[in-house]
């Protein structure tokens, strides 16, 4: 079943090549079995980098409001992310929570929102365009060249 769901994420050799270099990242293993849906490790707004990190990177960078990244929530509820929005040079985190409906579809949500997507990339594309609530702003992807370096560290 792990493999299974790895397999529509990754191609079997890039699974393999990820897990090589991040084999520090086990506590995630765990992560990745309980999701039900792809996960966005090819989306130039997703890290594996902790809470710590993306707060440095994105306040020293001198991002505007709006920018953001999104990485896995607390280790203590897999189905969660986090949402990390620079606005009024702080840094905001919203919960995206993981439903999971009838006949095992999921769907993604903003902890306090009303609006429910199909993938995490529907959400996230939703929000560049709209101002809803919980958001105080748009979201806007982070154009950065170093992000990919930040992805593999």
């Amino acid at each position: 079943n792990f493999l299974l769901i790895t397999e529509t994420i990754f191609s079997r050799r890039r699974w393999e090549q990820f897990l090589k270099k991040n084999h520090h990242l086990s506590i995630l293993i765990s992560f990745f079995r309980s999701i039900k849906c792809h996960f966005p490790f090819d989306e130039p707004w997703f890290t594996i980098k902790s809470k710590l990190d993306i707060e440095e990177f994105l306040l020293k960078n001198n991002f505007q409001d709006g920018n953001f990244l999104v990485c896995p929530g607390d280790q203590n509820n897999s189905m969660n992310f986090d949402l990390n929005v620079v606005f009024k040079n702080s840094l905001q985190r919203f919960k995206i929570v993981q439903k999971l409906l009838i006949e095992s579809k999921c769907v993604f949500a903003l902890e306090g929102g009303t609006t429910n997507f199909s993938t995490l990339q529907a959400l996230i594309e939703f929000h560049t365009s709209n101002v809803v609530k919980p958001l105080s702003c748009r979201l806007i992807i982070c154009e950065v060249d170093n992000l990919f370096e930040m992805n593999k560290s």
